[in-house]
């Protein structure tokens, strides 16, 4: 097993740089090598916009190889995994290049752009005897997993409806506008909904059957306005709701109201307690939650590669592709009218 994992990052926009500085926070990792098309952004100096804010403190790179293509410093840096924060259109390309090298990889989400795509992704990862994580963080956020123990535990009896919804102003901050473009980021209905689709397929599972309905905004030529229905054999019912709205103000919000047998847990990012939990003869109660996603999951992938573990208990690569393969049903739906059986 090896005693220290050198970290390769590419892509230096907003999630590269949130990961650049946490990867300083990770025990047993260090991070070796950078590379971003950039010149400015490889000096560490960018200020790089986001749809939650961050990544705008500058970075350090003194000590570090940086490379002006990720296919550099996957040929050339000392790295043992590569953290791919690219454009999601990139990411089946990087993958199989650094699984040919024999570099373990942390890929952002969405896993690519197609299950077929994230199919040849793992083909390689289990080819080249490597391992393989998608960055699907609300496995590992704080106010998701208070519900998924909910879920899982029963505390709260069975689970009767959720509701989940992520909705933001269009994202003007990309590089070169990739993600105002269906054809490299899939439209919100991919980049920003598979979120929640990936959350629900991670603690549900498959559901029954799927109908869904689409609009476009005008925040890009695609798919930015989705509503989906899920329907499970035990009768439980999951909705979800996504949006890129075609405006530059709107405030990022997401969140969740899940009703139990006993009880009702509801998440509102904008409110203050974020999560509060309602019951039966009770008053209202403020549900403490606290941890940085973003650091948990990097950790726990560091941690797999240091004991020799496969990542596959939190997000396997499968399940990841699954959720991909969940939000083209919903497209197909959408694009039918009809309701599909799964």
């Amino acid at each position: 097993m090896m005693s220290e994992i050198r970290v390769g990052l590419i892509g230096l926009g907003f999630m590269g740089r949130t990961h650049a500085t946490l990867w300083q926070q990770v025990p047993g990792a260090r991070l070796v090598a950078v590379a971003d098309a950039d010149p400015v952004r490889r000096s560490g100096g960018a200020s790089v916009q986001g749809n939650i804010g961050g990544a705008q403190a500058p970075l350090d790179f003194s000590g570090v190889q940086t490379f002006a293509d990720g296919r550099e410093l996957i040929a050339q840096a000392p790295v043992d995994a590569v953290d791919i924060c690219l454009p999601t259109y990139l990411h089946a390309e990087f993958t199989q290049l650094a699984a040919a090298a024999g570099k373990h990889v942390f890929v952002e989400k969405p896993m690519a752009l197609t299950s077929d795509q994230a199919a040849a992704m793992i083909e390689a990862a289990h080819r080249n005897n490597v391992q393989l994580m998608v960055g699907q963080c609300l496995r590992f956020w704080p106010e998701y997993n208070y519900l998924r123990d909910c879920v899982n535990t029963g505390r709260l009896g069975k689970l009767l409806k959720a509701s989940f919804f992520r909705l933001s102003s269009k994202p003007t901050w990309a590089w070169e506008g990739w993600l105002l473009d269906p054809a490299r980021s899939g439209s919100a209905m991919l980049d920003m909904h598979v979120h929640d689709v990936d959350y629900v397929n991670f603690v549900l599972g498959r559901p029954r059957s799927i109908y869904a309905t689409a609009g476009r905004t005008g925040a890009t030529p695609g798919w930015d306005l989705v509503t989906a229905q899920w329907a499970y054999p035990d009768g439980c019912q999951v909705n979800l709701e996504g949006a890129w709205y075609n405006l530059e103000s709107f405030p990022f919000r997401a969140g969740y109201l899940a009703v139990f047998e006993r009880g009702v847990v509801q998440m509102d990012s904008a409110a203050q307690p974020t999560v509060t939990l309602y019951q039966p003869g009770r008053e209202a109660e403020p549900v403490a939650v606290a941890g940085d996603a973003y650091l948990s999951e990097l950790t726990y992938f560091t941690r797999c590669l240091l004991e020799g573990k496969s990542v596959a208990e939190m997000v396997a690569p499968e399940s990841a592709r699954a959720s991909l393969e969940l939000v083209e049903a919903e497209r197909r739906s959408a694009e039918s009218g009809s309701i599909l059986s799964l």
